[in-house]
């Protein structure tokens, strides 16, 4: 229908009328409980972090999509999808896109703040603006307010790759501050991944009348191996798991419980769990809780690198006769992130004073690797800002406990790069090694390892290095006398 207004008068106003309604939830993945509830489960913290699906799939959409907040000519108006079918398919395609800034983000992030940044990103994609109406209110007169915009239709978006192009990066735009620098990256290839699997989630809506004689749509899946039979749906959350923070994942999302492997490969420490042990050590020592809490982070991070060197000294390696690269990289790399992060903190507490530091402020360059390995410690300053407001601790051992902890990392950066750039402590790992440790770990172990007598003589300094560094740490936090 075509509405004219202001025929009387030389202005002529000509838009095309839309009437619009909400969708169900069931035509979208609001109500998919079974989706939601399996990937929750394979969050480490599921009880807190479980949360972060819900927000991902709820709020996000509609039919009218959401209201504009930028383009002034849309601001407070419906953004509207062409019928119901686009309209399932753009919420399917918002949702699943939403998994990523959702759990990558803070936990305090709400789905509201998630949906207005999505709005951000769908009014660049409005292909007209429209005089629109809710179905409900059609019975009244029409006015000059009632406008909204129409998106482009999903197969536009589907079909045509500059517009999957500019459609990720609006969304990195929108989203920026809670995307891992990979997800910023690999946005075009989710974008790509997310729109195929929105488009065969939408095909399996079987719809359906209620008692009410509405319009309703049976869940897809029915069991949380309904989630894999979906290949795009599963090459989707592939991605996911690549470009989110790898603490929040438990078990990837993507393989299915029946097909995960055994591993026999040594358990790779984990800080939280290092951490706690460390501070029931201290406890039945008989320290004070308040210094408990500030010395545990300290001396596990000391722990954390022994426990990573112990677990290369496993017996599948010590049949094979050294270590794959890749592993002892990952101490590399380990120590480099704790590294940075310590300078970085130190770095603001002598310009600004000792305050909480978050993750937020590491220099782009290093946040992805710090996020990865070290984003403990930064939730360990405010901790300790709090001890030292508190009188708990004094400034200067704060800061001697900082740099303490750097250059012990430091020092295990720079003896594991040396050792990986020496040709005489690597050989070549054989195909049937290869073969056979793909099988027990999984993983590809790469060309090359570290031969086992070498490993030997780089963790006795290593072990060196922190023998010493645990009682000075120790040292700077015991001399402080606690206020009561």
């Amino acid at each position: 229908m075509v509405v004219k207004k202001g025929m009387f008068r030389k202005e002529i106003i000509e838009k095309d009328y839309h009437l619009f309604e909400d969708i169900p939830e069931t035509a979208t993945l609001e109500e998919e409980k079974i989706y939601k509830e399996h990937l929750l489960n394979r969050l480490k913290d599921p009880e807190n972090d479980g949360i972060r699906i819900h927000r991902a799939t709820a709020n996000t959409h509609t039919h009218r999509i959401k209201y504009g907040v930028e383009r002034e000519d849309l601001k407070d108006k419906p953004i509207m999808a062409r019928d119901l079918r686009d309209a399932m398919r753009w919420n399917i395609f918002l949702q699943l896109l939403t998994h990523i800034p959702a759990l990558s983000g803070p936990k305090y992030l709400d789905s509201v703040g998630l949906a207005e940044n999505n709005v951000k990103v769908l009014e660049n994609f409005v292909e007209k603006v429209v005089f629109a109406q809710h179905r409900e209110e059609a019975m009244y007169k029409l006015k000059s307010h009632h406008i909204g915009g129409i998106l482009i239709s999903f197969d536009e978006l589907k079909r045509n790759p500059e517009l999957r192009k500019r459609f990720a990066r609006e969304f990195v735009r929108a989203h920026y501050d809670l995307l891992t620098l990979k997800a910023k990256e690999k946005m075009e290839e989710a974008v790509d991944k997310a729109i195929a699997a929105a488009e065969k989630i939408a095909e399996m809506k079987v719809p359906y009348f209620d008692e009410f004689g509405k319009k309703q749509f049976e869940p897809v899946f029915k069991s949380p191996e309904d989630i894999y039979k979906i290949p795009e749906l599963v090459e989707f959350l592939k991605i996911v798991e690549e470009v989110v923070p790898k603490k929040i994942l438990k078990e990837p999302l993507s393989v299915p419980p029946a097909q995960e492997k055994e591993k026999i490969e040594p358990e790779k420490p984990k800080f939280p769990e290092t951490k706690k042990a460390v501070e029931e050590e201290l406890r039945k020592a008989g320290m004070p809780e308040e210094k408990v809490k500030i010395l545990a982070p300290r001396l596990a991070t000391v722990k954390y690198f022994e426990e990573a060197l112990n677990a290369i000294d496993h017996e599948v390696y010590r049949n094979l006769g050294g270590v794959p690269v890749e592993h002892v990289k990952k101490i590399r790399n380990m120590a480099l992130a704790k590294k940075l992060a310590a300078e970085h903190i130190f770095s603001v507490w002598v310009k600004e004073g000792i305050r909480p530091v978050l993750l937020s402020e590491v220099p782009e360059q290093h946040r992805e690797l710090i996020e990865r390995y070290a984003g403990d410690i930064y939730e360990d300053t405010e901790r300790l800002a709090k001890a030292h407001v508190d009188g708990t601790i004094a400034g200067e051992s704060l800061m001697n406990t900082i740099i303490a902890e750097r250059d012990l990392a430091d020092k295990i950066h720079e003896a594991t790069s040396k050792l990986l750039s020496d040709p005489s402590a690597l050989k070549e790992i054989l195909e049937e090694q290869r073969t056979a440790l793909k099988v027990l770990t999984g993983n590809d172990p790469g060309r090359y390892m570290v031969k086992m007598d070498r490993l030997k003589e780089y963790k006795e300094v290593i072990k060196m290095h922190m023998d010493k560094t645990r009682p000075v740490i120790v040292k700077h936090v015991e001399k402080d006398s606690i206020r009561v």
